[in-house]
Protein backbone atom coordinates (compact mmCIF):
# COMPACT_ATOMS: atom_id res chain seq x y z
CA UNK A 1 0.00 0.00 0.00
CA UNK A 2 1.35 3.78 -0.99
CA UNK A 3 -0.78 4.97 2.14
CA UNK A 4 -1.46 3.69 5.59
CA UNK A 5 -4.83 4.73 6.72
CA UNK A 6 -5.85 3.70 10.04
CA UNK A 7 -8.81 1.31 10.38
CA UNK A 8 -9.13 2.19 14.11
CA UNK A 9 -11.31 4.88 15.42
CA UNK A 10 -8.60 7.34 17.26
CA UNK A 11 -10.87 7.17 20.48
CA UNK A 12 -10.72 3.39 20.81
CA UNK A 13 -8.76 1.86 23.82
CA UNK A 14 -8.92 -1.51 22.20
CA UNK A 15 -8.82 -3.51 19.17
CA UNK A 16 -12.20 -3.75 17.35
CA UNK A 17 -13.67 -5.44 14.50
CA UNK A 18 -12.57 -4.26 11.05
CA UNK A 19 -14.77 -4.91 8.05
CA UNK A 20 -12.15 -5.24 5.53
CA UNK A 21 -14.75 -4.38 2.59
CA UNK A 22 -14.95 -1.30 3.88
CA UNK A 23 -11.33 -0.31 4.83
CA UNK A 24 -9.98 -1.92 1.57
CA UNK A 25 -12.30 1.35 0.22
CA UNK A 26 -10.67 3.61 2.12
CA UNK A 27 -7.25 2.54 1.25
CA UNK A 28 -5.04 2.89 -1.90
CA UNK A 29 -2.16 1.64 -3.59
CA UNK A 30 -0.23 2.19 -6.68
CA UNK A 31 -0.79 0.16 -10.34
CA UNK A 32 2.42 0.23 -11.92
CA UNK A 33 2.99 -0.70 -15.68
CA UNK A 34 6.54 -2.54 -15.94
CA UNK A 35 6.58 -2.23 -19.54
CA UNK A 36 7.54 -6.29 -19.03
CA UNK A 37 4.62 -7.47 -21.20
CA UNK A 38 6.27 -10.02 -23.43
CA UNK A 39 4.88 -13.18 -21.43
CA UNK A 40 0.79 -11.22 -21.79
CA UNK A 41 -1.40 -11.64 -24.24
CA UNK A 42 -1.66 -8.05 -24.16
CA UNK A 43 -0.54 -5.10 -23.18
CA UNK A 44 -1.46 -3.86 -19.88
CA UNK A 45 -3.48 -0.61 -19.74
CA UNK A 46 -5.58 1.95 -17.15
CA UNK A 47 -7.81 3.41 -19.73
CA UNK A 48 -11.14 1.84 -18.51
CA UNK A 49 -9.87 2.87 -15.07
CA UNK A 50 -9.64 6.34 -15.95
CA UNK A 51 -12.67 6.65 -17.91
CA UNK A 52 -14.64 5.09 -14.93
CA UNK A 53 -13.63 7.55 -12.75
CA UNK A 54 -11.77 5.15 -10.65
CA UNK A 55 -8.40 6.49 -10.36
CA UNK A 56 -7.36 8.93 -7.68
CA UNK A 57 -5.36 11.78 -7.65
CA UNK A 58 -1.79 10.43 -7.44
CA UNK A 59 -0.30 13.21 -4.50
CA UNK A 60 2.92 12.09 -5.04
CA UNK A 61 6.09 14.40 -6.14
CA UNK A 62 8.04 11.63 -7.87
CA UNK A 63 5.38 10.51 -10.50
CA UNK A 64 4.25 12.79 -13.17
CA UNK A 65 0.53 13.63 -12.97
CA UNK A 66 0.37 12.32 -16.84
CA UNK A 67 2.08 9.28 -16.73
CA UNK A 68 0.25 6.88 -18.52
CA UNK A 69 2.09 4.33 -16.27
CA UNK A 70 1.43 4.56 -12.66
CA UNK A 71 -2.24 5.07 -11.22
CA UNK A 72 -3.53 5.54 -7.53
CA UNK A 73 -6.86 3.25 -7.39
CA UNK A 74 -8.80 2.01 -3.98
CA UNK A 75 -7.36 -1.53 -2.76
CA UNK A 76 -10.92 -3.07 -4.05
CA UNK A 77 -10.57 -1.75 -7.21
CA UNK A 78 -6.95 -2.74 -7.60
CA UNK A 79 -8.01 -6.22 -6.66
CA UNK A 80 -10.92 -6.43 -8.76
CA UNK A 81 -8.45 -4.97 -12.06
CA UNK A 82 -5.88 -7.88 -11.24
CA UNK A 83 -8.18 -10.52 -10.97
CA UNK A 84 -9.83 -9.32 -14.10
CA UNK A 85 -6.23 -9.29 -15.70
CA UNK A 86 -5.67 -12.67 -14.77
CA UNK A 87 -9.47 -14.21 -15.75
CA UNK A 88 -8.83 -12.79 -19.15
CA UNK A 89 -5.14 -14.08 -19.78
CA UNK A 90 -6.12 -17.36 -18.19
CA UNK A 91 -9.07 -17.20 -21.01
CA UNK A 92 -7.54 -16.05 -23.90
CA UNK A 93 -4.63 -18.70 -22.76
CA UNK A 94 -7.07 -21.36 -22.81
CA UNK A 95 -9.10 -20.61 -26.45
CA UNK A 96 -6.59 -21.78 -28.55
CA UNK A 97 -5.84 -25.29 -27.20
CA UNK A 98 -7.88 -27.43 -30.32
CA UNK A 99 -8.98 -31.26 -29.85
CA UNK A 100 -6.30 -31.84 -32.39
CA UNK A 101 -3.52 -30.51 -29.77
CA UNK A 102 -4.96 -32.03 -26.91
CA UNK A 103 -5.49 -35.73 -28.55
CA UNK A 104 -1.73 -35.27 -29.12
CA UNK A 105 -0.90 -34.85 -26.07
CA UNK A 106 -2.86 -37.92 -24.42
CA UNK A 107 -0.98 -39.82 -26.91
CA UNK A 108 2.46 -38.86 -25.79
Amino acid sequence: MDQYVDPYPPDLDFPTIIYLEEHSKKQTVLLVRTGDDSHLTARVNFKALRKGGLCLPLERTDILATSEDVVRVSLTTAVKFITDLQQMEHTTFLEPVTVSKMEKSENL
